[in-house]
């Protein structure tokens, strides 16, 4: 009798499980979560889509900036000005002879120049790179660096024709405040001045007058 009560007991419990089993088979997938990512495909299946709008579109260089570079691209000749005293106590003003050759680059937000100074009785020859630079068209970044150590890197703000730019950089092994004062007088022809100050306010390092 006791065996089967046991038997019974048994048959019903099993019963039950497979109801519940049954139950289990019957409900329906549950629908992804409104607003969540998409799962992932299986390992071997096709990729994701692509985000909505495609890829980021690069930006562009400003307008201001565009008007302002207009014209800077090819070969300049500039007549250079070193003042008397610029180079040391002392010294004689020197006249210069310098050639450059200015392309637009990186994206077009950037004008690179490498420059060539002549040797001469009163100048040593000298070479160098130039960057000038807006990326917003409202800030000018002006850079330099030559072949007799000299660096410097400057910014101000840029108008229709040129901008005047402060700054630090490295001359005779030495760190200076620079000025620079750049003017497009016109697409053909530009104006460059620069000043240092070693401690006892800006003075004319050298000024150039150069045309295509």
């Amino acid at each position: 009798m006791k065996k089967m009560i046991r038997t019974t007991t048994l048959v019903i419990a099993l019963g039950f499980i497979g109801a519940g089993a049954r139950a289990e088979d019957k409900k329906p997938a549950a629908a992804p979560p409104t607003g969540g990512a998409a799962a992932a495909p299986p390992a071997g299946g096709a990729a994701a889509a692509p985000p909505a709008g495609g890829a980021m579109t690069p930006p562009k260089p400003a307008p201001e900036w565009e008007a302002f570079a207009k014209g800077w691209e090819g070969n300049w000749k500039c007549e250079t000005t070193i003042p008397a005293g610029s180079m040391g106590p002392g010294s004689p003003e020197m006249k210069a002879q310098v050639t450059a050759k200015v392309k637009k680059d990186l994206g077009g937000f950037w004008l690179v120049g490498n420059y060539d100074m002549k040797k001469t009785k009163t100048s040593p020859a000298m070479k160098g790179t130039f960057t000038l630079g807006s990326p917003d068209g409202k800030l000018l970044i002006s850079t330099n660096m030559d072949s007799m150590g000299g660096s410097a890197w400057s910014t101000g703000p840029l108008g229709a024709d040129g901008a005047t730019t402060l700054g630090e950089g490295v001359m005779m092994g030495n760190k200076v405040k620079i000025r620079e004062t750049t003017t497009k007088k016109s697409e053909k022809e530009v104006y460059h001045k620069a000043e240092v100050d070693m401690g006892k306010g800006f003075m004319t390092m050298f000024e150039d007058n150069c045309k295509k």
